[in-house]
């Protein structure tokens, strides 16, 4: 698939801008706050409904305004697509072709493409909660149902907490029930795409990072792979529910678990030097690639934030020459890039490249 343009009105510090892409590589260049990284999220967010720099959607609206507008023109599986998404404090619209949504759940599978971002380090040196966060888009993009299952645990999960706190417990079993069908859904599904992402991320990091060192990706949850069933989950609620009454939250669920990233069997976030941890960042997301790839049959388009990313000159020649490897298809993704200046890829000839600083705002 490869986006054909992009419309971004009121978004950010684009008033109305309209911008034409390459099928292969895209460069956007210019100085700082230039917008270079606004188009990128702009893209992500047509994936997502999500921005990968504020979780605040008013912070995507231009000063003065009161919504936002974003369109895209692209192709998928040969079929042209038009996308449109409009937010305001009041209401959210998505016109995907003629088909109207007011969910932003809806958008995940429609269009497809991953950011590789100098704050996916983060990933490895952050918390829990960013790990949790990642692995869950990762699976949204795969299975619709696992967002819908996603929304009925928290929701659950608050009736449970604000019953705790209140020492009410003649109604909870119905709510540790209602989070338990989910719960178990949300474990057994991460089992099975966290073995799968760390196969391939296991066949991925040899090639980028130094053939020496084995990278393992390991899912960290109070529930065994023998324990998924529903009944497990409830009795666990069950179990603990007078020691959260003490502490007025849930202790146990989906909601505690956690991504343990390791290079030789060491966590990579306490004993990996920051190129290590970079470059299992990067891994992490090229093998995210593979599997969007793999189970949609179409390439995700790839959105380079910063393209140098921290590497060294050899692990950045050796990251671009495994994003402009071709699929089985033969055929390359579609790379969208930024830099302060022109940057300098392979295939220069066939790339586009857009001077921002030239760009009416």
């Amino acid at each position: 698939m490869h986006l054909k343009s992009l419309r971004l009105y009121q978004f950010r510090s684009f008033q109305d801008l309209c911008l034409d892409f390459s099928s292969e590589i895209n460069g956007l260049y210019g100085k700082n706050a230039s917008g270079k990284t606004t188009i990128l999220e702009a893209i992500y967010f047509l994936s997502s409904g999500r921005s990968f720099r504020t979780s605040s959607l008013e912070d995507l609206i231009k000063d003065g305004k009161q919504e936002f507008h974003i369109e895209a023109a692209f192709v998928k599986h040969g079929v042209d697509h038009i996308l449109k998404v409009s937010w305001s404090k009041s209401q959210r619209k998505i016109v995907y072709n003629r088909t109207e949504s007011h969910n932003f759940g809806s958008l995940f599978g429609l269009f497809l493409s991953i950011p590789l971002i100098p704050e996916d380090i983060d990933l490895i040196k952050g918390q829990p909660q960013q790990r949790r966060h990642y692995i869950d888009l990762v699976i949204a993009k795969l299975d619709p149902l696992y967002v819908r299952h996603s929304f009925r645990f928290e929701r659950a999960m608050r009736q449970r907490n604000a019953l705790l706190k209140a020492k009410e417990f003649s109604i909870i079993e119905g709510f540790e029930r209602e989070m338990a069908k989910s719960s178990s859904y949300i474990v057994q599904k991460r089992y099975e795409v966290i073995a799968e992402l760390s196969q391939t991320l296991s066949s991925m990091y040899p090639r980028f990072g130094e053939k020496t060192e084995k990278i393992n990706l390991k899912y960290e949850t109070r529930f065994s792979l023998e324990e998924t069933h529903e009944e497990h989950h409830f009795q666990q609620f069950v179990k603990d529910r007078h020691k959260d009454a003490y502490h007025g939250v849930t202790s146990s669920g989906p909601h505690r678990d956690d991504l343990i990233l390791e290079i030789n069997e060491k966590k990579a976030k306490f004993f990996g030097s920051e190129g290590q941890k970079r470059s299992v960042a990067a891994s992490l997301k090229l093998a995210e690639y593979e599997m969007m790839r793999a189970s949609h049959g179409v390439s995700p388009i790839l959105l380079l934030d910063d393209i140098g990313l921290g590497f060294d000159a050899l692990r950045k020649k050796r990251f671009f020459s495994l994003i402009r490897e071709p699929a089985k298809d033969s055929k390359t993704p579609q790379i969208l890039l930024s830099s302060a200046e022109i940057p300098e890829v392979e295939e220069r000839e066939k790339g586009h490249f857009i001077n921002l600083e030239a760009l009416s705002r």
